[in-house]
């Protein structure tokens, strides 16, 4: 069971996804049909984009800020000319590496400061920031799960209200079930419960069979009034089932 992706841990998959609304503001900006998030498996396939447009699209659709750490500063550099140049502490990474065959697309890009990259190279040059070694205090730590609402009856006096911007609710006709669709401006309110990874993986496992749960991605949410991670689970399609 635990071969299932929603059960599977990863270091990229519990960064906060970007909201589909940010990607088609940096498509505008840049003219590119498609701006995606990073994935968190990398890619080797997709189409490269030139690295002079590609690596400067890349720190715009991620605010110039690193995706693991959220440091964003920049630093002077020495010059010999009459002036002062600055650059920021950031870096494109390649989730997986060049030389494992991943290429300059947006799937496959993501921005690190410069220690988090750096730690990347001690980790076998895997692409991955941190080593996602499991511990004794793992399952101790506390995440938000995002409840769907046909199982949220189950969870009666355990569960928080949260809000995700840029997200609704919708009815789909032809497929007879609610769905949520990227919207501007909307707000979409859910039920999250704070678990334990171990209890993570008991409430997920308990759900595999009654939804279509492909994954899980993670979210920035407000819950209880603050500003918290959140892992919403996914179908198929990719979309977030809430």
């Amino acid at each position: 069971m635990l071969e299932h992706p929603a059960l599977q841990e990863s270091v990229f998959k519990d960064i906060p996804r970007l909201p589909h609304v940010r990607l088609m503001d940096v498509s505008s900006m840049f003219r590119i049909a498609q701006v995606e998030d990073f994935d968190p498996r990398g890619e080797s396939r997709g189409k490269n984009v030139p690295w002079q447009t590609i690596s400067k699209a890349v720190l715009l659709r991620d605010d110039y800020r690193c995706r693991v750490c959220g440091k964003g500063t920049f630093t002077q550099v020495d010059s010999a000319d009459l002036y002062d140049k600055v650059h920021f502490d950031l870096e494109v990474h390649h989730i997986v590496p060049r030389k494992d065959g991943g290429n300059d697309s947006f799937r496959n890009l993501i921005s690190l400061c410069s220690s988090c990259h750096h730690i990347t190279f001690s980790n076998r040059y895997t692409g991955v920031p941190v080593r996602n070694s499991m511990d004794l205090f793992s399952f101790e730590s506390k995440i938000f799960l995002a409840i769907p609402p046909d199982e949220a009856q189950n969870f009666l006096g355990k569960l928080e209200k949260g809000t995700l911007r840029d997200y609704q609710r919708i009815f789909d006709q032809e497929n007879m079930r609610h769905m949520v669709v990227p919207m501007r401006g909307a707000r979409l309110e859910f039920s999250a419960m704070r678990v334990t990874l171990e209890e993570y993986r008991k409430i997920v496992s308990g759900m595999i069979h009654s939804l279509d749960i492909a994954d899980y991605s993670t979210y920035a949410s407000v819950i209880s009034g603050s500003d918290e991670k959140c892992r919403f689970l996914t179908d198929s399609n990719g979309s977030i089932i809430a």
